[in-house]
């Protein structure tokens, strides 16, 4: 009697304790669950924000490297416009020196200095410059109107007619008809006082 009475025991307990081993497997799933979830949550909050991170660092770094093309645009063009100051200002002072020099050989031999008349220069207006005929098409002309249109596209906020003349070193009115002549061969194009590049 004792036996079977253990032997119930024994059976009641078992059974109490499957019951209590598949609620804490059930919890335990539900718990694995509640962590799936959370970790997908995760993930997608995390791809989002390094999406959004992403555009704007790409966003700042386009904008970082066009304000450095900027400043350095801006560097470059200080400096050809103070090379071709110096440039003249070089010549300028090559061409007095040497009018010093042939002077001082001049009274030294005795010869008769005739005072130095100025020559009156002439002003070609952008009015102008706007009538010129463009320059006969030789290759000398056309190497020039190329260099010309290389300067052009490499000053996209535009060149005035003044930077043109000190950067090719010509006078007004030859960089008028070069620069007519790739107005007319649509390379070119004026705006209010500033030639752009097409």
């Amino acid at each position: 009697m004792a036996i079977a009475a253990d032997m119930k025991n024994l059976a009641e307990d078992i059974v109490a304790s499957y019951d209590l081993r598949v609620a804490g497997i059930g919890e335990i799933k539900e718990g694995v669950k509640g962590l799936q979830l959370e970790a997908q949550e995760l993930v997608k909050d995390s791809s989002v924000a390094r999406r959004k991170a992403s555009g704007q660092l790409r966003k700042e770094l386009g904008e970082y490297r066009q304000q450095i093309k900027t400043e350095t645009s801006e560097i470059l063009n200080n400096a050809y416009k103070i090379r071709n100051e110096t440039k003249n200002d070089l010549k300028e002072a090559t061409a007095t020196w040497q009018e010093f020099v042939t002077t001082m050989q001049q009274k030294r031999a005795g010869v008769k200095v005739a005072p130095k008349v100025e020559e009156a220069k002439v002003e070609v207006t952008e009015e102008a410059i706007a009538e010129v005929e463009p320059a006969a098409v030789t290759p000398e002309i056309v190497e020039l109107q190329g260099r010309v249109f290389e300067y052009l596209a490499d000053h996209p906020d535009g060149t005035r007619m003044v930077e043109l003349e000190r950067e090719f070193d010509i006078a007004r009115i030859q960089m008028a008809r070069v620069i007519r002549g790739l107005i007319d061969n649509g390379k070119a194009e004026k705006r209010d006082l500033l030639y752009f590049a097409i």
